[in-house]
């Protein structure tokens, strides 16, 4: 029998964290109101997020809005919001989500001051942060303070999978989707319960909009009808999800509620395979910007990889610190032989390839599908020769292709270097 009831207690802020953390948001929101009075500015500080809802772990961040009236355009709305920001936190920074807005630390805990407007139930947004505060209304109004301690669980059972968090780089659930859960199924095992027998896409409510992009999971928002608040949860972290509760459901353990198992370094094993590390200086730009760049540069050099004949298998990418990226091949070196793709038989291009490939090409050209061949004799080239020689061809995104000519190619098993990325690859398990 599992003690939630010591794992609550180990994880949920006490009564003294919460005399903090109230102190805290006391002072910075007062200051904010003393401030707009003194600028006239109409806008009014809000405590949303975790810690409004009573569902935030131990040392958790806090996150206040600062809503502004519809009155101010929204260029002005964002300058006014980051002024604020800066004026509340001296040490605070600029970030950019969909707006604008300013972090920094006080008192041992990092805060977020974000402009955005202020909406009324069913009054039509100006841009998504600014249903967040509405989301905290919901939750306030449709959880216990039992309840709340089941989203919690779940969160900690998520962080120990690894999918928790909406950020792009892990497609995960968000808070607000476990607290969502939560109200559908009403506690952490019976969510889990749920995800263990769950066949085929996990759907909740209706969407009232017509468009919506296919998803693995679709939560109708409550406050948005015409919104999938689970948008961000991707197939792979929704599948993550199922493997995990089945394990949950079949052997129940403390051990899945760790937020931080241990996760020792590992060993560069040798897999008969040819693994190489490509490597590049990180562009000052925030997570949510560089980590789509990063994978498209991962798809970039797979496809040019499996091109060259070279069988990429597996990837890895991380961008903690520089922007690094595993992959794994079958082989080191370029075949002899390769395979020239030509155009559809449809096409008429099929006689330019034939006149291009025939009397030169090992076998062909020939017809494979719909499409024609031929297979041409090549000299072999390794990995990085492939790659250098095909680098000014490969997408990167815009701001990591200004990093192209500081690229490096690391054969893992030749230093005794270790690699963010490569501790990711060889640690890749469940349990």
């Amino acid at each position: 029998m599992i003690d939630y009831g010591k794992i609550l207690q180990r994880y949920k802020p006490d009564n003294n964290e919460k005399e903090r953390i109230n102190s805290i948001v006391a002072d910075i929101t007062g200051r904010i109101r003393e401030y707009c009075s003194e600028k006239a500015i109409d806008a009014d500080p809000v405590l949303v997020g975790s810690v409004a809802k009573g569902t935030n772990m131990k040392s958790g961040d806090i996150d206040i809005f600062v809503t502004f009236s519809k009155k101010y355009e929204k260029r002005d709305m964002e300058k006014i919001g980051v002024r604020i920001g800066r004026a509340m936190l001296a040490q605070g920074i600029e970030k950019y989500a969909e707006h604008p807005y300013v972090t920094g630390e006080l008192d041992g805990y990092k805060i977020d001051l974000v402009p955005s407007y202020r909406l009324e139930p069913g009054e039509k947004k100006v841009s998504s942060v600014d249903r967040t505060p509405l989301h905290t209304e919901f939750i306030l109004k449709n959880l216990t303070e039992g309840m709340r301690d089941q989203v919690i669980l779940l969160k900690l059972f998520m962080k120990h999978f690894g999918i928790y968090g909406s950020e792009i780089r892990v497609s995960g659930f968000s808070g607000y989707i476990c607290e969502l859960l939560i109200w559908k199924f009403e506690s952490f095992e019976n969510v889990v319960s749920k995800f263990a027998r769950l066949s085929g896409k996990l759907i909740i409510g209706n969407i009232t909009r017509d468009n919506l992009p296919d998803a693995p999971v679709v939560i109708a928002d409550p406050v948005d009808s015409d919104r999938n608040a689970a948008a961000a949860v991707s197939l792979e972290t929704f599948s993550i999800m199922k493997v995990a509760s089945k394990l949950f459901v079949s052997e129940p353990s403390e051990a899945f509620l760790d937020p931080h198992p241990p996760n020792p370094k590992p060993d560069y094993r040798d897999r008969g395979t040819a693994i190489r590390l490509f490597s590049l200086p990180r562009p000052h730009v925030v997570d949510d910007i560089i980590y789509p760049q990063a994978v498209k540069f991962r798809n970039a050099l797979m496809d040019i990889l499996d091109s060259g004949g070279f069988g990429p298998v597996s990837s890895e990418i991380s961008i903690d610190g520089d922007v690094q990226i595993v992959i794994e091949c079958t082989r080191a070196a370029s075949p002899v032989i390769r395979q020239r793709t030509g155009p559809p038989a449809d096409s008429d291009n099929v006689l330019d390839f034939i006149r291009k490939y025939r009397g030169i090409s090992e076998r062909g050209p020939y017809v494979k599908g719909d499409r024609i061949y031929a297979d041409v004799r090549a000299e072999p080239e390794s990995i990085e020769e492939f790659v250098t020689n095909h680098l000014p061809e490969i997408s990167m995104g815009r701001n990591l292709g200004t990093m192209r000519d500081k690229l490096v190619i690391v054969n893992p098993f030749s230093s005794n270097v270790r690699y963010d990325a490569l501790d990711k690859f060889y640690s890749k398990k469940l349990i």
